[in-house]
């Protein structure tokens, strides 16, 4: 009679029991650890097939609707350093220029940079406080603070003043 005894750890041993004059030493068969894939990280990818042997990895943006308030106002101006104002435009931009697109691009041409410290208002669901340090290519530096109020992943309306004396 023949059996077979596994063991688990490093690796299997395997040990064939038959007569005693039969028997070998055992054989030590290596195995991978358990090793559990890696947790995709954001964003989410997109992959699309270009050929048989070629793809082309394309990272994907989340929604705006996904985004929380700051997240959105980020977004906002992180469009504007990129000069994205399509987006930009409609991420909120539409609800808050008060002119049409071309004027509101316009109103961008002596921006060189913006950087925004944005917070979520806690006491007030949607809002989002803002200081803003916009850089001009005249090497000057303008400053403004105020609101911002988000819905449904679009800026809907804004409250913002200029805090330069």
């Amino acid at each position: 009679m023949v059996g077979l005894l596994l063991a688990a750890g490093a690796g299997v041993g395997l040990w064939a029991l038959s007569r005693s004059e039969d028997r070998q030493p055992p054989v030590s068969v290596p195995t991978a650890p358990n090793v559990l894939p890696p947790v995709p990280t954001l964003p989410p990818e997109t992959i699309t097939p270009v050929s048989p042997t070629e793809v082309t990895v394309t990272p994907s943006t989340p929604s705006p609707s996904l985004l929380g308030p700051r997240a959105v106002v980020v977004r906002y101006y992180q469009d504007l350093n990129s000069k994205d104002y399509l987006d930009a435009w409609n991420l909120g931009g539409s609800n808050i220029a008060q002119v049409s697109y071309d004027q509101w691009v316009g109103g961008f041409a002596t921006t060189k940079e913006i950087d925004v410290a944005a917070s979520d208002d806690v006491t007030a669901p949607g809002t989002v406080n803002v200081f803003i340090e916009a850089a001009q290519t005249d090497d000057t530096v303008k400053r403004f603070t105020g609101t911002y109020t988000v819905t449904d992943g679009v800026i809907t309306s804004a409250h913002i003043t200029s805090s330069d004396h």
